[in-house]
C-alpha cells in the first residue's frame, strides 16, 4: 500500500464512495484477473491497547495515517473481504 499511496488519484479511483458518511458504509472496486469485483465494508476495526506507548489504542493491521486518514484500512478490510478473511 506504500507504493500504491504514491498514486493518490489511483486510490480515489477505487473508492466508490469517496465521502466519509454516518452510515461507515464504503463500496470499493478491484479489478482481478481484468474482471471488475464490487466489495462494501463497514468501518468498523480492530484495536488493541499498546503498553509498551502509553496504553494507546492502536489498530490491528493496517495503520491509520496522517490527519486521521483511514483509507489504508478500509482497503485492506475491503481486500481481506474479498479474499474470504484477514
Amino acid at each position: 500500500m506504500g507504493a500504491l499511496a504514491e498514486f493518490p488519484d489511483l486510490v480515489k479511483s477505487v473508492f466508490l464512495t469517496q465521502e466519509e458518511n454516518k452510515s461507515g458504509i464504503y463500496a470499493i472496486r478491484f479489478f482481478v484477473r481484468g474482471k471488475p469485483h464490487v466489495v462494501t465494508v463497514d468501518d468498523t476495526f480492530l484495536f488493541y491497547d499498546d503498553p509498551y506507548d502509553g496504553n494507546t489504542r492502536k489498530p490491528y493491521y493496517a495503520r491509520i495515517g496522517q490527519n486521521n486518514q483511514y483509507w489504508a484500512m478500509i482497503l485492506e478490510k475491503a481486500w481481506a473481504k474479498l479474499k474470504g478473511t484477514y
